[in-house]
């Protein structure tokens, strides 16, 4: 989207389509699991936030996505708070 683009999104819509220019580069927005994955989720952040900062090719675009995994994946800790974004996901 970004090259295409030449900047990121402006929103993103739990759900629908992600594209521009008639291509499609996510079929729909990913929405948390129902019911909802671990215990401790639904208080911190019962669904995933898309931000977009800045904007444009070589300014200050850039974006986070907010999210609560039910369990630790990998490294990624579950019931908590997480942050992800361009340069990848900030760990607690």
């Amino acid at each position: 989207y970004y090259n295409d683009a030449g900047d990121y999104p402006a929103s993103a819509t739990p759900g629908v389509a992600l594209g521009t220019g008639g291509n499609v580069y996510l079929a729909a927005v990913p929405v948390p699991p129902t019911p909802v994955d671990g215990t401790g989720c639904p208080a911190l952040q019962p669904e995933y936030t898309y931000v977009r900062t800045g904007s444009g090719q070589g300014g200050s675009a850039s974006y986070t996505i907010s999210y609560c995994l039910g369990a630790t994946i990998n490294n990624v800790p579950g019931l908590k708070l997480q942050t992800a974004s361009p340069a990848g996901i900030r760990l607690p």
